[in-house]
């Protein structure tokens, strides 16, 4: 009998935009993260200046205090927050900010539920947002950002929904619906519960 499993948006994210048998090394490497016994706050490479960056925002997204969230990183992490965090500051700009709570939701196919928690509600210049931090190194390109764009606007319709690219400092908003990909996320549901059974 099949078992519900659950996976975070950023993993079903790499997965969906994976080639051929890399899904499979996605999905045995979110088995391997969901049976390791060592505490997120660990594993997590960026965990802690999530934290710091979400706590920055919410006290009125300062300057300081955003580059404060990347100061008490050490080394191999600091060139990381640092990059990030200055990103952060050149995308916060001189838009005015008001913090407004997110709560996480999920979005569920089949056996797959996918856990969607952005990191940041806010209205900017008064318009209600939804936004997802993206810290790794490689530039977020277009194709990157559709599913959880996709993701985020069907679990958020009453407010505009973006991913952060911290390192950049840009965030990508969604611009057209891909067309079928509704179709496409459902299959690859099914597709990452057939590897993650199978395997």
């Amino acid at each position: 009998m099949s078992k519900h499993i659950e996976t975070t948006l950023t993993t079903f994210d790499d997965f969906v935009t994976a080639n051929s048998t890399s899904k499979i090394t996605r999905v045995k490497a979110a088995k391997d993260f969901l049976n390791d016994p060592t505490p997120f706050q660990v594993r997590s490479f960026y965990n802690p200046l999530k934290r710091g960056l979400i706590e920055a925002f919410e006290a009125g997204g300062a300057p300081a205090d955003i580059r404060a969230a990347a100061a008490a990183a050490s080394a191999p992490r600091a060139r990381h927050y640092e990059e990030c965090a200055a990103g952060a500051v050149r995308w916060r700009g001189r838009k005015a900010l008001v913090w407004a709570d997110v709560r996480p939701t999920t979005w569920s196919h089949g056996d797959l539920t996918v856990k969607v928690n952005p990191e940041l509600g806010l209205e900017i210049d008064g318009v209600p947002y939804v936004i997802k931090l993206y810290f790794k190194e490689p530039a977020l390109t277009k194709r990157k950002c559709e599913v959880p764009l996709h993701l985020l606007d069907l679990c958020y319709p009453d407010a505009r929904v973006g991913v952060l690219d911290l390192r950049r400092g840009k965030l990508h908003v969604p611009t057209r619906l891909v067309a079928g990909i509704d179709a496409l996320l459902q299959g690859e549901a099914a597709s990452f519960v057939t590897m993650w059974n199978a395997l």
